[in-house]
Order: structure tokens, then C-alpha cells, then sequence
């Protein structure tokens, strides 16, 4: 792979959906609607199952339905290349749909995480995603909104454009506060490891080191050693396209591996 500009730079917009808070094994089997859209149902079946009032359970259930009619819509968007409007996704508000006796308060805390510098008065804004936020009830279930980013420039001038961070689980909740990162563009799996490890000190060992990473809804094939940093990276699953390089408008997860449970 050939070098880097190290006068660009791009700016990762991170997305913490509403939903990693609440699956905490989650991940895309492949990019099939129906596997997507029945894993992530499944998760929240579970879940519905500790909530001890049957109305509010049901209120629930009927909301959910409404959500995975639209989030279907969006893969199929999403698989066509169509762009997505975040702002007609909206799954419900916790706070006014169900409480839960098992779950924490996740948010409880995070004061104490380090918070990102707000992006630079640039250009090319993006879209919202819908801003739920949980009551600090302890029983609620917490949620992070993702918010608009701005495209740093290079220095003569020139917008590189972004690429989207999706968050998911211990992920999310590990980088509660940040919002958006600035990286070498394009970026290397190495590289986002290294800068996401630089505000948020421990998580390429307790957390990076066990997820699985998705480019653009497909596996990617990395190696890493006891400490979390990458040794190796074989592209994307299936296909032999030697390290993989994050570009402008790509989509990144960092999700829990499968459980095969």
C-alpha cells in the first residue's frame, strides 16, 4: 500500500445509535435485510422480557415495529447506494415506552470521560440523528445520540470529507462523550485504533481487542496482539484486497463479535 498524505485529514463522525445500548452482543451476520433486522429484533425480544408491566411491554413491542418497518428501508437504501435521512429513523424514546429492573444506568459516570473539542467552522454538514435522551432514572434505559460533524479541511484548504464511526455496545458506552475524530485521510484500521486508544487510554485492550470491525457492512480480517494494537490486517473478508483503507463516505463498526450462543 502506497503512503499516506500527511497533510490531509478526515474527520470520522461517530454514531452512537440508540440501539447499541440496548443489544449488547450485536452484529450484522452479512448485509441481508432480513438477518440484520432479525438479529437486532431478537436482542431487544430478550430484553422486552424483563419488563414486568404488560401494557407498558406491549406500548413497547408496537413501537419497535414501527422502528424495524423503517430500519429495514434503510438497508435496502443502503444497499443500493441511496443516501439515508437519520432524521426518519426514529426509534422510540426510552424514557417514554419501558422501564427495566436489569439494566444500569450506564450514563451514570460519564462525566468522568474525556470530551471531544467541538469540530472546526468548516463546511459540508451532515444530517442529525435522532436526539433521545434517557431520564436519569435508574432504571431507564440509556441511550447517546449521534450529532452533526464537520469536515475538517487540509491545509490548502481543500475538504477531504468524512466517514461514519458506528459504535456499538461496550463501544459506545466506552466512548460515551465523543462525537468526532480527526484522522490522516484516507486512515488505516491501525491508525483509528491508535487515535481512538489517544483520548480514551485502555480501550484498544479492553475493548477494540475483542470486537469485531465492519467496512461498509462486510468483516474485516485483522490480527492483534495482548495489548490491543494491530499487527495485521488482511482487507475485507472474502476478498483478497491486501490492508484496508478507510475513504471518504465509508461506514465503520465496532461491534461485539457474534455470540454462537
Amino acid at each position: 500500500m502506497g503512503s499516506l498524505d500527511p497533510t490531509a485529514t478526515s474527520e470520522a463522525v461517530i454514531m452512537h445509535h440508540p440501539l447499541t445500548k440496548v443489544s449488547t452482543h450485536q452484529a450484522f451476520e452479512n448485509t441481508s435485510t432480513n438477518v440484520a433486522a432479525s438479529q437486532m429484533r431478537n436482542a431487544l425480544n430478550n430484553l422486552a422480557e424483563s419488563c414486568n408491566d404488560p401494557a407498558e411491554k406491549k406500548r413497547f413491542e408496537a413501537e419497535m415495529d414501527n422502528f424495524f418497518a423503517l430500519f429495514r428501508r434503510y438497508l435496502n437504501d443502503k444497499a443500493k447506494g441511496n443516501s439515508i435521512d437519520w432524521s426518519k429513523i426514529n426509534p422510540p424514546a426510552p424514557e417514554q415506552v419501558v422501564n427495566y429492573d436489569k439494566l444500569p444506568n450506564r450514563e451514570k459516570g460519564a462525566g468522568d470521560r474525556p470530551t471531544m473539542a467541538a469540530a472546526a467552522d468548516t463546511t459540508m454538514p451532515l444530517s442529525t440523528a435522532p436526539a433521545h435522551k434517557a431520564t436519569q432514572d435508574s432504571t431507564s434505559i440509556p441511550v447517546t445520540a449521534a450529532s452533526t460533524s464537520l469536515s475538517p479541511t487540509t491545509t490548502s484548504g481543500a475538504s477531504e470529507g468524512t466517514f461514519n464511526l458506528l459504535l456499538f455496545a461496550s463501544a459506545s458506552t466506552f466512548c460515551n462523550n465523543l462525537e468526532s475524530l480527526s484522522l490522516p485521510a484516507p486512515t488505516t484500521l491501525p491508525q483509528l485504533f491508535n487515535t481512538l486508544e489517544s483520548h480514551f487510554p485502555g480501550i484498544k485492550k479492553k475493548v477494540l481487542r475483542s470486537s469485531a470491525i465492519t467496512v461498509n457492512l462486510e468483516y474485516v480480517d485483522f490480527e492483534v496482539d495482548s495489548e490491543g494494537s494491530v499487527t495485521k490486517v488482511g482487507g475485507v473478508e472474502g476478498k483478497e484486497d491486501g490492508d484496508v483503507v478507510i475513504r471518504r463516505g465509508d461506514e465503520v463498526g465496532v461491534v461485539p463479535p457474534v455470540s454462537s450462543g
